[in-house]
């Protein structure tokens, strides 16, 4: 089991269910410096202070590792709108209700 942050093109619940149909994902977002939505370009900087721009997307829990759903989102049906996405990274993610923090990897 692996918690993710999914966001942009990547978030469709939809799609997700079509590799792991027993992960739960719920509402969230992450802390970023920024987003380029129409190029799905992400950036976040080391130094936390300069990520003050709250991404919005999925914390999902996949039942599989984390190297699984690695290779399963860079399916060519899946997700990813820019396949070039290779830097592997944990945040702290936030539910939508503001209370729930937790660790998650996310994908960029």
């Amino acid at each position: 089991m692996v918690f993710m942050f999914l966001y942009g093109p990547m978030n469709n619940i939809d799609k997700i269910k079509t590799f792991d149909k027993f992960s739960e994902c719920y509402g969230g977002y992450v802390p970023i410096k920024k987003y380029d939505k129409e190029n799905d370009i992400l950036e976040i900087s080391e130094n936390d202070s300069h990520n003050l721009a709250p991404l919005h997307g999925k914390i999902v829990k996949f039942t599989m590792n984390i190297f699984e759903v690695v290779e399963k989102l860079k399916e060519p049906e899946n997700m990813f709108k820019n396949k070039n996405k290779n830097t592997l990274n944990t945040v702290w993610a936030t539910d939508i209700s503001g209370k729930n923090v937790r660790r998650v990897y996310i994908l960029y």
